[in-house]
């Protein structure tokens, strides 16, 4: 065991919360110096309406929308200006290509970036891919191009990930609409060429699980038919088209972005470019001219899928590309080569990256400084320390079968009360885990009250042996200090990230408020089970520190064991929920999605009814360690724990998936 002196956790609380303090500072600083004061652009934001023309699967949303236009000493073009429209990809936002929008309004580009439908502040429902969404955001450019000063016929586009799908969709959707539009396109990190060969038929039962997308208004067959490639390209459709991948790419293989560039023009072309197969393609060469023939391959060595975006050698390869389509290089008011030195891309994420990192580690004095203010007085469980050890481990096998063994009812309860259709929750997948949760929680609140009545008869335990007060006030300052956990970071993390990473407002303040509830009531009754019954029983002394508890056996054997029992239950809850939808939890190739020659290779990888258990049970003792922390003689209370695990798990699916009711109301105003 490690005791450490009044002395050291003094220091510790100190250089930790000092340590934060730092680097919030810094990052927020850095964040004010490069996007107020260095910042080359100034920044409007607001919504468009998805076009008539464009309808999203025969429905109209609102489209959330950054224009960045250049200051006057990067106006290179004035009245004839270039522009970008930039489509992020899946669970991100349009926060996410503001670094690479700076980069190109230094050099005189107008950057449209959006959130796709779903997303973030923007309306409507997550659908497979947004190349509606796409054109609707390329007409505003044009039928605004007066007032905003764009040349028409110097328009492209950029997307990554689901976003390249979108734009690569688009630009081929716009030549075969008639209106040619679009000057150039770049892709980076995907898309496939057919992307139900790419995806296999897993991702369309993934949307057409009612599981995990209850009340879907569109067919996900046709969705998917609609955004296949192969065999709509032509020697200039899509016009000058370049694609961007890091070797890394743990979403595309390599192996799908040459089979992607090969497919982009027809094998004539090809030919004529001394290319007889994909396998031929020189990456950073550009094959064609910039006639619309234009194609090109980059690969980036040692970049991952997420980094593809933000990275320098992007930033160099898109300006040079949309510089060289749009002949901007003859123009007199050119501004010259490009000086690499000059790209900041990496330094403008940087910044909130440090201080979310600040925010992040502003927790650990946080929970010390909060726990000692706002400790409650309850009593130690002297009882429940006092029982045999093997008739605690009785217990706890009791525990974790009736936990497991609930599980198991959870599904067929699911779809045999239709509850799908009575309570759905607001998110995409989130079906899989918060309505799960609140019928496991509500299935296990008799059994739980069983258990401690047995407990109360057998071993002469109390109600402060569960980790009950009587005291009132000690729940309120329970709940206080779990909020303020709560709180603090994510308003640190908003103003850290939410202009320069991702945006981590919550929008749909209803939906948010359905998924809290939901996992409150849930990690309320699992709380109970998980700190006052198991890990009151692994209370061995009557002292701890404030700071780093003492007490490590305590801590990790609760977190060990409690987060063993509830991943295995959530694990056999999630995979026979997705059983019950279709999907094939047996198959060694994750139901489908990624097939063999893609050359994304799975076959390491169990089948789901084996991998999601285990899963589930790494992350479970992930958060259990947190819980058991935030569980200590410094706050015995459930309440703490239960309502900083819902907010917290509440908050993260609200910002990162993205939502399935078209309607749900959205703090729309705050744009």
């Amino acid at each position: 065991m490690v005791k450490l002196s009044p002395i050291w956790i003094n220091r510790l609380k100190k250089g930790s919360l000092i340590a934060s303090i730092c680097l919030i500072a810094v990052g927020l600083i850095s964040s004010l110096i490069f996007n107020v004061f260095l910042s080359p652009c100034t920044k409007q934001q607001f919504s468009i309406m998805t076009d008539s023309e464009f309808p999203i699967f025969g429905t109209q949303f609102e489209i959330d929308c950054n224009l960045y236009e250049p200051k006057s000493q990067y106006d290179f073009y004035e009245s004839q200006r270039p522009a970008l429209v930039l489509v992020h990809g899946f669970m991100s936002s349009k926060v996410y290509f503001q670094g690479l929008a700076y980069e190109l309004t230094k050099r005189g580009f107008v950057c449209l970036t959006i959130s796709a439908n779903g997303h973030s502040a923007s309306g409507g429902a997550f659908t497979p891919t947004w190349e509606n969404a796409t054109l609707s955001a390329v007409k505003y450019l044009h039928e605004s191009s007066t007032i905003l000063k764009i040349d028409i016929n110097r328009i492209g586009l950029i997307g990554h990930s689901m976003g390249s799908f979108s734009v690569s969709v688009a630009s081929i959707l716009d030549q075969e609409l008639g209106n040619y539009w679009i000057n150039a396109t770049v892709g980076i990190g995907g898309p496939f060429l057919n992307i139900t060969r790419g995806f296999g038929p897993g991702f369309a039962y993934f949307l057409g699980n009612p599981v995990i997308y209850p009340n879907l208004w569109y067919d996900p067959e046709t969705a998917m038919t609609n955004v296949i490639i192969e065999g709509r390209t032509n020697l200039t459709r899509p016009y000058n088209y370049m694609n961007i991948i890091g070797d890394h790419d743990e979403a595309f293989s390599q192996n799908s972005a040459y089979e992607l560039v090969y497919g982009m023009s027809s094998p004539a072309f090809w030919a004529a470019q001394g290319v007889a197969d994909q396998s031929q393609i020189v990456p950073s060469t550009t094959y064609g001219i910039f006639n619309g023939s234009a194609r090109r391959l980059v690969v980036i060595p040692g970049l991952g899928h997420a980094a593809e975006g933000q990275h320098r050698t992007t930033a160099i390869e898109i300006i040079d590309w949309f510089e060289e389509s749009m002949k901007l290089k003859a123009e007199s008011n050119y501004p010259g080569s490009l000086n690499p030195n000059t790209i900041m891309i990496e330094w403008t994420s940087m910044s909130g990256m440090l201080a979310a990192f600040g925010g992040l580690l502003l927790l650990l004095p946080l929970v010390a400084y909060l726990g000692n203010w706002l400790k409650p007085e309850i009593a130690i469980p002297k009882n429940a320390m006092k029982m045999e050890k093997r008739d605690k481990w009785r217990m706890f096998l009791i525990y974790g079968i009736v936990f497991v063994g609930i599980a198991f009812s959870v599904s067929p309860l699911i779809n045999g009360l239709n509850l799908l259709e009575l309570i759905p929750t607001d998110f995409l997948a989130s079906n899989l885990l918060t309505l799960p949760l609140l019928i496991q929680g509500l299935l296990l609140i008799p059994v739980i009250l069983i258990l401690m009545w047995y407990e109360r008869r057998r071993y002469g335990l109390d109600w402060t042996d569960f980790g009950f007060s009587k005291e009132w006030r000690s729940y309120l300052r329970a709940a206080l200090y779990g909020f303020l956990l709560f709180i603090i970071p994510y308003i640190i993390l908003n103003l850290a990230s939410s202009s320069v990473m991702h945006n981590l407002v919550i929008w749909r303040i209803v939906g948010f408020f359905e998924t809290f509830l939901y996992v409150f009531i849930a990690m309320l009754v699992f709380e109970i089970l998980f700190r006052g019954l198991i890990q009151n029983k692994l209370y061995e002394f009557q002292t701890d520190t404030g700071f780093i508890p003492t007490r490590w056996k305590e801590i990790i054997k609760a977190a060990i064991i409690t987060g063993t029992i509830e991943g295995l239950a959530l694990g056999i809850i999630t995979t026979m929920l997705l059983a019950s939808g279709g999907f094939d939890v047996f198959s060694t190739n994750m139901g489908g999605m990624i097939p063999q020659n893609m050359g994304i290779t799975l076959s390491w990888i169990p089948p789901m009814f084996i991998l999601l258990p285990i899963i589930f049970v790494v992350i479970e003792i992930g958060f259990a360690l947190l819980k058991a922390g935030l569980y200590r003689e410094i706050n015995r209370n459930v309440m703490a724990s239960a309502l900083f695990t819902a907010l917290m798990l509440a908050w993260l699916i609200t910002i990162i998936l993205p939502a399935i009711n078209p309607y749900a109301p959205r703090f729309a105003f705050l744009t």
